[in-house]
C-alpha cells in the first residue's frame, strides 16, 4: 500500500507544549482503518481508556466538501439541517426493525462495495453503529476534514486517521499510528492501569 507521509509528528512528553495529562487527548479512528486499529489495541493493552477518550467516525467514507471529495465522516443529531450519513444509509438501504425496535440492514441487501458487509445494526437515534457512538462528541464537527481545521484552518492534505488531539490546545498532536502507539505505551506511563 503507497500511503502518503503524516502530516504531523509532535510529542507528548513532560516540559512540552503537548505534556501528559487525564482527560486532556482524543483519539480519532475509523474501526475500518487497520493503521487506527493499532493504536486502539495498545491504547487498550496499557489500559488508558480512562485517559484517551476515543471518537469513532462511521466505517464509510461520505462527502466531505462540495467537490465531491470523499473522507471519513460522523453521525450528526437529526434535528440539525443536514441530518447526516445515517440518515442517507437509511435511505439507500431496506431496514427491518428487531424486537427491541432497533433498524436493521434488511437480510440479503448487498452492502459490500460501501465497507458494510459487517455493519448490521444502524440507531439513527443515537448514532450508533454496532453499539458504538460515531458522532464527534468532542468537537461536534460532521467531517475529519473539519477537525484537522481546527488546527489548520488551510490545511488540504489527507485527512487521515488515526490522528490524536489536544484538546487544551485545540491541536492535532499525531497521525502516524506507530508514534501514536510510542506516546501511548511510553508519554502515558504513569497513567497506565496495565504495563
Amino acid at each position: 500500500m503507497d500511503l502518503p507521509e503524516p502530516n504531523y509528528h509532535h510529542k507528548i512528553a513532560p516540559g512540552t507544549k503537548f505534556e501528559p495529562e487525564l482527560d486532556r487527548y482524543v483519539l480519532y479512528v475509523s474501526i475500518t482503518c487497520p493503521f487506527a486499529q493499532r493504536a486502539l489495541i495498545v491504547r487498550s493493552l496499557k489500559g488508558l481508556e480512562h485517559v484517551i477518550k476515543v471518537v469513532y467516525s462511521l466505517p464509510v467514507m461520505g462527502p466531505i466538501n462540495d467537490e465531491g471529495r470523499k473522507g471519513w465522516i460522523f453521525a450528526h443529531d437529526e434535528n440539525k439541517p443536514n441530518p447526516g450519513p445515517i440518515a442517507e444509509l437509511l435511505e439507500k438501504y431496506p431496514l427491518t426493525k428487531d424486537a427491541n425496535g432497533i433498524l436493521q440492514v434488511a437480510e440479503g441487501t448487498d452492502i459490500s462495495n460501501d465497507l458494510l458487509e459487517h455493519l448490521r445494526v444502524l440507531d439513527p437515534t443515537n448514532h450508533l453503529v454496532n453499539g458504538v457512538n460515531t458522532t464527534d462528541f468532542v468537537n461536534n464537527k460532521r467531517t475529519l476534514r473539519e477537525v484537522y481545521h481546527i488546527d489548520n484552518p488551510s490545511f488540504e492534505g489527507r485527512f487521515t486517521v488515526p490522528m490524536l488531539f489536544d484538546t487544551k490546545t485545540n491541536s492535532i498532536v499525531n497521525t502516524e499510528s506507530a508514534e501514536i502507539m510510542q506516546i501511548f505505551d511510553v508519554s502515558f506511563q504513569d497513567f497506565a492501569k496495565k504495563t
